[in-house]
């Protein structure tokens, strides 16, 4: 397993490598796309995140997020 970028991008790694990721195909929701890992950040990543963007929202603050967290785990533990 490897960490690949567009400066240390090696094909031959990619076409070795044993690591993969299950996607969701963001075009066919009834498929599933077999991604090497070596090459999913430098390749895949930002096409994917582009095409399964909410347009109009965006993230909310860790802070916030953890915020939440702590609300709920306060509920539950009562």
């Amino acid at each position: 397993m490897h960490f690949q970028d567009a400066y240390n991008f090696d094909l031959d790694r990619v076409c070795k490598c044993l690591v993969h990721y299950g996607v969701i195909d963001p075009d066919d929701p009834t498929k599933v796309k077999e991604i090497p890992f070596c090459s999913y950040n430098t390749l895949h990543r930002p096409v994917i995140e582009r095409k399964l963007a909410i347009i109009g929202k965006t993230a909310k603050k860790p802070e916030v997020i953890q915020a939440e967290i702590e609300e709920l785990l306060e509920k539950y533990q009562k």
